[in-house]
């Protein structure tokens, strides 16, 4: 582990060097934050729906100790990032995002809304046998739609997928696929 910190470390410093270089990520790599430290998991799943439909990826470069050398060496990225963010979506990009995370705390309410009176979903949901009330789900919106996968996990051991649904927010319907 200590090797791989030491790397990374090293890789940021000296991709650091590199000055007024044109900041635009490829298609395939998306954008990429640098964090450091104890990671805020009480709202995980949130971030990491939202991110995908931003394509932003977060990568952990090292624990709760660090130096100054690695703070500095995240910012400067980070910088760039949002500099990247900036020139792919406008200048209010941030506050976009940032509202983005609140409406699909919303929609999730109202993707489990949608599930619970679906006949469908209760039918496929009898066939995994377990109540309504242990659902252990993820849910990724497909592009900018209205349109969400869902994948329902099994409460005992969730690295199952017992099924996967669609729901579609707008028509208030629910496909299992």
């Amino acid at each position: 582990m200590k090797i791989f910190s030491i790397l990374l470390l090293f890789f940021i410093l000296f991709s650091c060097g590199k000055k007024d270089k044109k900041v635009s990520p490829s298609k395939n790599s998306g954008f990429v934050f640098l964090s450091y430290g104890l990671p805020d998991i009480s709202n995980r799943h949130i971030v990491e729906s939202v991110d995908e439909k931003w394509n932003i990826r977060r990568i952990a470069v090292a624990g709760c100790v660090v130096t100054e050398e690695l703070i500095d060496s995240v910012r400067t990225e980070n910088n760039k990032t949002e500099l990247a963010l900036e020139q792919q979506y406008g200048k209010d990009w941030k506050n976009r995002y940032e509202e983005d995370l609140r409406n699909f705390q919303q929609k999730e309410i109202d993707i489990m809304d949608i599930l619970i009176s679906s006949e469908v979903f209760r039918q496929q949901l009898g066939k995994c046998k377990f109540p309504i009330d242990e659902i252990v789900k993820t849910v990724r919106q497909r592009g900018s739609s209205e349109i969400y996968n869902v994948d329902i996990f099994d409460p005992q051991n969730q690295d199952k997928i017992c099924f996967k649904a669609e729901v579609d927010i707008r028509k208030r319907t629910v496909k299992i696929i």
